[in-house]
């Protein structure tokens, strides 16, 4: 609820001080005691006599640091790529749910592979990579490849293909 020229509106100002009030007990010790921007108690004139009293100690730099413009500089890409370390535990996660011969039904698989992709696909979502859709093939051929080893005759195998064709003829044979 915002006029014309991005006056924030009292409705917004209350929201955002009643959020404030909550939040900062909660984050504000969490933080760096040199810090100072935006703290209470804490002003840009206390910062200064900071840095004096550190040369004052023989210290000869003081580094200013100010994230303002960091995320307009960043190199985005590389903010966003998948580790991959983060990558091979989720490979190995997904393996273990997704064993061939793990022996249960295909729709508790499914079941169970559901929270761990639900977990995952927000960490891989943010990467300009194209981690998911690689990563989604890879999952169903290890389902298809699990169900191929519970039909476990050629002879079912065989018969089960004829009979997925039938029903949709314009999809794929695996």
């Amino acid at each position: 609820m915002q006029f014309a020229g991005n006056v924030p509106t009292v409705l917004d100002q209350f929201i955002q001080q009643a959020l404030l009030q909550v939040l900062q007990p909660l984050f504000d010790p969490t933080f760096s005691d040199a810090s100072y921007g935006f703290r209470p108690g804490r002003r840009a004139h206390d910062a200064v006599r900071r840095a004096q009293a550190y040369v004052q100690e023989g210290r000869s730099v003081v580094v200013d640091i100010d994230l303002e413009k960091f995320f307009d500089r960043v190199n985005h890409d590389r903010l966003m790529a998948v580790s991959v370390k983060a990558l091979r535990r989720f490979k190995q996660r997904i393996r273990m749910v997704t064993s061939r011969h793990r022996g249960v039904a295909l729709q508790r698989m499914i079941a169970d592979l559901y929270p761990v992709l639900r977990d995952w696909v927000g960490y891989f979502g943010f990467s300009e990579g194209r981690e998911l859709d690689t990563l989604n093939g890879w999952i169903r051929r290890r389902l298809r490849g699990m169900l191929w080893v519970q039909w476990k005759t050629r002879r079912r195998r065989t018969n089960s293909d004829a009979r997925a064709q039938a029903r949709n003829p314009l999809s794929p044979r695996s």
